[in-house]
């Protein structure tokens, strides 16, 4: 298991509902076999430029762990989620 850092911006209607945002994380992680252990929710902030015609977006920071086998299944999987605008994961050290 690796540990890995989770950056996310998912659109503000989905931010603002606590129970779609949940369930989409744990989908996500679930697949990917990924264990939360940290969190930082930043929330509602407004965007540099415009993505996908959105202004704000909603941000989150988590620390998981995860093995290394996964990474291509969850990358693939958020890209293929419409509510996600933008993510970035990186491997800690």
């Amino acid at each position: 298991m690796k540990t890995y850092e989770l950056t996310l911006v998912l659109t503000e209607e989905i931010g603002k509902d606590e129970a779609k945002q949940k369930s989409l994380l744990e989908e996500l992680l679930t697949e990917a076999k990924a264990v939360v252990k940290e969190k930082n929710i930043l929330g509602v902030r407004d965007l540099a430029y415009e993505i996908k015609k959105k202004t704000k977006g909603w941000y989150g920071i988590f620390i998981i762990e995860m093995p290394e086998t996964k990474v291509a299944e969850l990358d693939r999987a958020m890209r293929l989620k419409e509510e996600i605008l933008r993510y970035l994961l990186i491997m800690k050290e």
